[in-house]
């Protein structure tokens, strides 16, 4: 449950900062199975640099492909087969349930998430890789909606445009869902992502994870196949309760409301103690599930956190060195 939202809009695409700003070098830990030739490397023998296996001459192959040292060790000509290096396909896995319209500040965590997006798709885009989007929020099914395929270039971006645009925007003035149906929106958007997705593909699981349901088994089955990284977005009042008085709480998907005296010391104790509990627990979920798991607050500096979770992933240093110290 959360503070009543103010109204706002939530743009399509971010203010700042922009998506030239964030060209980082994605890293994919997992073989994938794009199109395209491109720079990752995928589960196809073919053309590359990474050598795969070696087999007996055949009259169609190269004479160029012929490992001349296996060939004098078994006094028969064998060949280099390399693993294809193709491109990427990204899939954005989007939470636009009620509670992720909420932000305490300037920005709230859906318009956080849209940041994150173009942050990441722009520069993919650029590269020539494909992106597609899948949206779902409390309303399934009717609020689950999955682009037909990853597309590039401009194509791509405006299919990305197009299903970031669709915020539901009468969330409030519905009628709240049924609790069975709310409660089980993440893991059906997680199965039919496992469903549908067959190539391999980098999958980026973006929400607050506020429901506590089944969702844990089908993100850990997506995880099995693809590339799958967990997006937790916060805001600060949701990890801490200040003193302001008596607040009037709302819950933005059953419409539950609640009136809270936050100048108890006691009840604002436990609040930050139950935030640190349902943190704790989410980690090893994700932990369990075999994802990388990423927290980005709506105040924090989210391009610096980016930036050095890609440096993690890459196996580098968290930060860069300092050019004094990389010129030594």
């Amino acid at each position: 449950m959360t503070p009543r939202p103010s109204a706002r809009s939530e743009p399509s695409e971010p203010a700042s900062p922009g998506p030239a700003q964030l060209n980082l070098d994605w890293p994919a830990l997992k073989r994938l199975h794009g199109w395209r030739p491109g720079p990752y490397l995928s589960l196809l023998r073919g053309s590359g640099l990474d050598l795969a296996d070696l087999r007996e001459y055949q009259p169609h192959d190269e004479v160029r492909h012929i490992d001349w040292n296996a060939t004098a060790r078994l006094q028969t000509p064998h060949v280099r087969l390399f693993h294809e290096e193709r491109d990427m396909s990204a899939w954005f896995v989007l939470d636009q349930s009620g509670s992720m319209q909420f932000g305490s500040g300037q920005l709230s965590k859906a318009a956080l998430a849209h940041s994150l997006i173009w942050g990441l798709a722009s520069p993919w885009l650029r590269q020539g890789h494909r992106v597609g989007a899948l949206t779902f929020n409390e309303h399934s099914p009717q609020g689950l909606r999955q682009s037909p395929r990853a597309l590039g270039g401009r194509q791509g971006a405006a299919q990305l445009r197009h299903a970031l645009s669709r915020v539901p925007g009468s969330l409030r003035a519905s009628s709240p869902p049924e609790k069975a149906t709310r409660t089980q929106t993440l893991a059906r958007a997680l199965h039919q992502a496992g469903a549908t997705l067959h190539r391999r593909a980098t999958v980026l699981v973006l929400s607050d994870f506020q429901e506590q349901t089944d969702w844990e088994p089908a993100l850990g089955r997506l995880a099995q196949r693809h590339d799958v990284v967990a997006m937790q977005l916060l805001d600060p009042l949701e990890q801490a309760l200040p003193d302001l008085g008596l607040l009037h709480l709302l819950d933005a998907e059953s419409g539950t409301t609640l009136w809270v005296d936050s100048r108890d010391r006691a009840l604002r104790a436990r609040f930050a103690q139950a935030a640190a509990e349902r943190d704790a627990r989410l980690r090893e979920a994700f932990a369990r599930a075999g994802v990388d798991a990423l927290a980005l607050s709506t105040a924090a500096d989210w391009v610096s956190e980016l930036r050095r979770f890609v440096r993690l992933r890459s196996g580098l240093p968290a930060q860069p060195p300092l050019p004094q110290e990389a010129a030594a």
